[in-house]
């Protein structure tokens, strides 16, 4: 490990270098300009042209477009300002309007003023609009028309120390049930307290950034998704997926599109250290009950949408774009199932220069395109700022539907709405079909994955919450028939569905996994086992939170289940200790890690490793160290075991040094009470410059270990500047009866000895 520390983060930025210069037929080096002309589309069927320029604003962060075409853009004069900054003192919403002939807009109007640190906008039809910033979500409302702002209503508050202007909330989203999203970034590990207007609170502190849904008035506050670094901007597709980019991985790259799930849990760990590398840090789902991303983005995302319009190509339908503030450029995804989540391939359509710093991206009601271009890599605020519109070469011919106008249409007009291409126009007119007509208004309408289907449902659901009818589960993906499509039937055809989905879409499955009845938590262990057979970590992640939901789990139970000779099927047992671990803590513990501990299956015996260090339950110390003795561990368990050690003690690790863990290590590797191969490992991770490796310690290893242990012991002293070295290695390279790979790596020290010119070449002629 200590040989791969100083080099994974380099190999693996230069790997995703090359992964994106292929995939964008693009030089390796971002910075270097691609143009001075402006950014380019790659796209010969699109055109980008500069819609505003500096000073009608400067350094814009989000944009929103109305459903009348006028462009919101929040205009940043807060973020880190310099010395002797001449700028407005204050973030304030400007409003363009644009020509009817297109081109450059003209000034814009103030909506209003005086914010700090505003990040995110959205101009939802009919209801004001919100405004995030770094620590508060606020909607604004015009009651006089005259396009100023007469109120500020404060519906979420987030409570904390946290200061940094980028990492607090931002990112909004909304669902065709009514909720609205917003992110929490890593808030650099600070405690918080984000609060709604119902006096609903969720905390926390550390544990990496998460995603929240409410209500527009700030209530019923639910924490939807946790594990990310800054999950700076979202959207939700036509058919309720929810996409969300993550933005900075650290040592971690690349950055990360990733599909969002009720309760995911996607592995970053602030409180692990920032670099995240920790152990107990994962970014591609690599630890138990963690997810996945769909794949890598551009440095730096900070705005995605999903295109749901028909300006574009056709094939754009359903797309995703995104912009990479680091790598100037908006990029295409196009979402592809894989199980019951999706994967995703980054296509550049719109490429730039080193001054070219796409951040928030929007739809307008004409199908075109806008973002912001924060120009400078400076993230001080400087002065320069633009806005840019993509458009089809080809000129738009028809005219822009006024999603206004549909509230004055008759029935028959607004169920033809419904297969229009543009999700506000289907969302809207579904609307006004339940409250002039009932849900009797949709006989006929069919298949689960047509965008038209979706709205309609929504619509009834909306309709029935506002009737005092309790609403559909908790759900926000998954259509009211299919509920009872999925409840009526058995766990095979349940089974079948996840693993051959074909009228449905397999996150619905996924969804109504995790919210079934709670039988699932006693259900047989054949049974869950046939669900998670398939390896999907989505749906391994819903049976968790069904086992986790269950009423017919104790303690007690959990602890029966988890013997390998109840339950033969691993990942089941592995469900059952992750959904222990949801369910409480130090209370559950007692019961269910001492079985866990013995478990055949690492992964089972990784998780109640991560449980104790993170829990603090000191009184399984004896079970880590246990299992930093066991012959058979692995390096991963390994790891793990240290930091859950260091975790209980109340160590902290450096920032720079995060695979660390060197004190215990090097204890293990002295200790001859210890298995060869765990010393070996122990070895292996100690720094070179740890102040207790010494020339008496590891000439000693060399020579009291099996030959596991004595060539690592070798392999760190040829690294050290011992004065001694060269004399120990020559001994070692002419003695006939040593371990033929110990006589070779001590050759290979002395080659270096004489490309130092430290000594003559008789030993090497010697071993001629």
């Amino acid at each position: 490990m200590r040989r791969l520390s100083g080099i994974v983060g380099a190999t693996a930025a230069l790997l995703s270098a090359i992964a994106f210069a292929d995939d964008a037929r693009l030089p390796l080096n971002p910075a270097k300009p691609l143009t001075e002309a402006g950014p380019k589309s790659l796209d010969p069927r699109l055109t980008i042209e500069l819609f505003a320029d500096a000073p009608q604003i400067v350094t814009p962060t989000d944009l929103a477009v109305d459903y009348r075409g006028r462009v919101w853009a929040i205009e940043s004069n807060t973020h880190f300002p310099p010395a002797g900054y001449k700028g407005h003192s204050s973030d304030r919403i400007l409003v363009f309007t644009p020509k009817p002939s297109g081109g450059r807009a003209g000034d814009p109007q103030v909506f209003d003023d005086g914010f700090r640190h505003a990040m995110s906008i959205a101009v939802p039809f009919g209801d004001g609009v919100y405004v995030a910033t770094r620590r508060e979500v606020i909607h604004l409302v015009d009651k006089d028309g005259d396009g100023k702002a007469d109120e500020r209503h404060s519906i979420l508050k987030l409570e904390t120390k946290g200061d940094y202007p980028h990492n607090g909330l931002a990112g909004f989203a909304s669902d065709g049930l009514g909720y609205m999203y917003i992110g929490l970034g890593e808030n650099l590990g600070a405690d918080y307290r984000l609060v709604g207007t119902d006096g609903r609170a969720v905390s926390g502190g550390g544990e990496g950034g998460s995603l929240f849904r409410f209500r527009p008035d700030g209530t019923d506050l639910t924490l939807w998704a946790t594990g990310f670094w800054n999950p700076h901007a979202s959207c939700v597709d036509a058919f309720g997926r929810m996409f969300t980019v993550d933005n900075d991985p650290d040592d971690r790259p690349p950055c990360r599109l990733l599909h969002i799930i009720p309760g995911g849990d996607y592995g970053y760990r602030f409180r692990n250290g920032r670099r995240g590398i920790h152990p107990f840090t994962a970014w591609d789902g690599e630890l138990p009950g963690t997810l996945p991303m769909v794949c890598g983005t551009g440095e730096a995302p900070s705005g995605i949408i999903t295109y749901e319009s028909d300006a574009f190509p056709e094939d754009y339908l359903g797309s995703l774009l995104a912009s990479s503030w680091g790598d100037h450029r908006i990029d295409r995804f196009r979402p592809k199932p894989k199980g019951t989540s999706f994967t995703a391939k980054l296509e550049p359509i719109i490429v730039g220069g080193e001054n070219f710093r796409p951040v928030g991206v929007a739809l307008a009601p004409d199908g075109t395109v806008f973002f912001t271009d924060w120009v400078s890599k400076e993230y001080h605020v400087h002065g320069k700022g633009r806005i840019w519109r993509i458009a089809p070469k080809e000129p738009i011919k028809k005219p822009v539907e006024d999603l206004a106008a549909l509230d004055k249409l008759p029935f028959h007009a607004l169920r033809e709405k419904l297969y229009s291409p543009r999700m506000d126009i289907r969302r809207r007119a579904a609307q006004q079909m339940v409250i002039q007509h009932g849900k009797q208004t949709f006989t006929g309408l069919s298949v689960f994955s047509e965008r038209r289907a979706c709205e309609v449902t929504w619509a009834e659901t909306c309709r029935s919450v506002h009737q005092g009818v309790p609403p559909l589960r908790s759900s926000l993906k998954t259509p009211k028939r299919f509920w009872s499509y999925v409840e009526e039937r058995q766990d095979e055809a349940l089974l079948k569905q996840i693993k051959h989905p074909t009228d449905v879409d397999p996150s619905s499955v996924l969804v109504s996994l995790a919210h079934r009845d709670p039988s699932l938590a006693t259900a047989e262990p054949g049974v869950v086992a046939k669900i998670v057979a398939g390896g999907d970590p989505l749906v391994f992640a819903a049976v968790v939170q069904a086992l986790t939901n269950g009423q017919g789990l104790t303690p007690k139970v959990v602890a029966g289940r988890l013997r390998a000779e109840q339950t033969p099927f691993s990942e089941v047992r592995l469900a059952l200790l992750l959904a222990a671990r949801a369910s409480d803590g130090s209370d559950w513990g007692k019961w269910v890690l001492l079985v866990a501990f013995r478990d055949p299956d690492p992964r089972v015996r990784f998780t109640a490793i991560e449980w104790v260090g993170e829990g603090r339950l000191t009184q399984f110390r004896g079970e880590i160290e246990r299992e930093l003795s066991n012959p058979k561990t692995t390096a991963d368990l390994f790891e793990a075991s240290l930091a859950s050690l260091e975790m209980l003690d109340g160590v902290k690790r450096k920032p720079g040094n995060e695979f660390s863990g060197a004190d215990y290590a090097l204890r293990l590797a002295c200790d001859p009470k210890v298995a060869d191969n765990v010393r070996a490992m122990a070895l292996r991770i100690v720094p070179l410059d740890h102040k207790k490796l010494s020339f008496a310690q590891l000439t000693s290893l060399m020579k009291e270990g099996g030959p596991e242990l004595r060539f690592e012991a070798l392999c760190t002293f040829r690294n050290l500047p011992f004065p001694e070295g060269p004399k120990v290695e020559r001994e070692l390279a002419l003695d006939e009866h040593a371990d033929k790979n110990l006589r070779l790596e001590a050759i290979a020290g002395l080659a270096l000895a004489l490309d130092r010119d430290e000594h003559d070449t008789a030993t090497i002629t010697a071993l001629r």
